[in-house]
């Protein structure tokens, strides 16, 4: 038996070549597929992460909101607590001072009479000045003792003798005086 190729050589080495391009072009579909899936893979990767990132953007605007508001309230806060502390510091005072106008009217004797009360000379509010009249020096030295006096609300207590007057009628002396005396603490 014989054997006759009916398929001529040329048309066998198409038939092979048509085969390899139609692998390469395979190939090639196959790679461009890939890369294609690869890439829209990534695509959606960062579409999803630009989400993400819009989402954490917001939210951290309303953070920042209620940071400020936070902010907002802690320095009220701190002025609430300086106008506090303001307030103690202004009710202790007035609380020394009239005390301190207290002891001074209390134990005031007779014979001695204030004129003026000055406090805050020289701007230590701390400081009053008294002024007044008293008939005798024994009462105006009792009234410094009991001012000067431990305990007394008051320190450094010092008098200043301004004038000496002779009443007419009763002929007495009249001494005006001037008392400085600081508070004690």
């Amino acid at each position: 038996m014989i054997k006759v190729n009916l398929v001529p050589a040329k048309e066998k080495k198409k038939r092979k070549e048509f085969l390899v391009y139609l692998g390469i072009g395979g190939m090639f579909l196959i790679v461009a597929l890939g890369v294609t899936w690869f890439s829209l893979g990534r695509l959606q990767t960062k579409n999803s992460l630009t989400k993400q990132i819009q989402e954490v953007d917001e939210k951290s605007k309303a953070y920042k909101d209620q940071i400020a508001e936070v902010k907002d309230l802690e320095a009220k806060e701190s002025t609430l607590e300086a106008l506090k502390k303001t307030a103690k510091g202004i009710s202790d005072n007035q609380r020394k001072v009239l005390l301190s106008m207290d002891q001074m009217a209390v134990n005031l004797p007779e014979g001695v009479w204030l004129k003026t009360l000055i406090q805050g000379k020289e701007k230590d509010w701390n400081k009053f000045t008294l002024g007044g009249f008293a008939f005798t020096q024994t009462a105006l030295q009792k009234y410094l003792d009991v001012l000067g006096k431990p305990g007394g609300g008051f320190k450094e207590v010092t008098v200043n003798v301004k004038n000496i007057f002779v009443a007419t009628g009763n002929n007495r002396q009249i001494q005006q005086f001037e008392i400085s005396a600081r508070m004690a603490d």
